[in-house]
């Protein structure tokens, strides 16, 4: 099981025609945070149908506007190969971009990326440098990994 991390939030879609439609709209005109959530929508199949195509596509789009969330799950979408062809060095560009607006995903899935060697080059000690970084930011699983790390057990 990948432990990679997708950064999704709930979606209260109340008046969901509305909502939908409002996000949908806003998207549409460039709104990243909105292009965000459509990306979320698509990838959950929550009020459309599951796409993880278009789940990509929206989530490049408000990634390529900054969007700390895009831009991690961007790079989990390359991680992983979903609705995107697998490039673990695509995904650590989008991790490392989010990583540094301090998203705790991102600065987990760096260390993970380091910790395996995908897409970067395998080396334990910038993977603890970023699982340290996470762990600072509340990142549970990070906490674990460096206990693992520090006794230099197997994973």
């Amino acid at each position: 099981i990948p432990t990679n991390q997708l950064t999704t939030k709930h979606i209260n879609l109340k008046d969901k025609a509305m909502d939908l439609f409002q996000t949908m709209t806003l998207a549409a005109k460039g709104d990243a945070e909105s292009q965000c959530d459509l990306g979320t929508l698509y990838y959950c199949g929550q009020g459309v149908p599951e796409d993880y195509t278009k789940a990509a596509k929206w989530f490049r789009l408000a990634a390529e506007q900054g969007n700390a969330i895009a831009e991690n799950n961007l790079g989990v979408f390359y991680e992983r190969g979903i609705g995107v062809p697998q490039d673990y060095t695509e995904a650590a560009n989008w991790y490392r971009l989010s990583a540094e607006q301090g998203h705790a995903g991102a600065l987990y899935n760096m260390g993970e990326l380091y910790h395996e060697g995908n897409g970067v080059p395998q080396d334990d000690t910038e993977a603890t440098k970023w699982y340290r970084l996470a762990a600072k930011k509340g990142h549970a699983i990070a906490k674990y990994k460096l206990h693992v790390l520090s006794r230099g057990a197997p994973n």
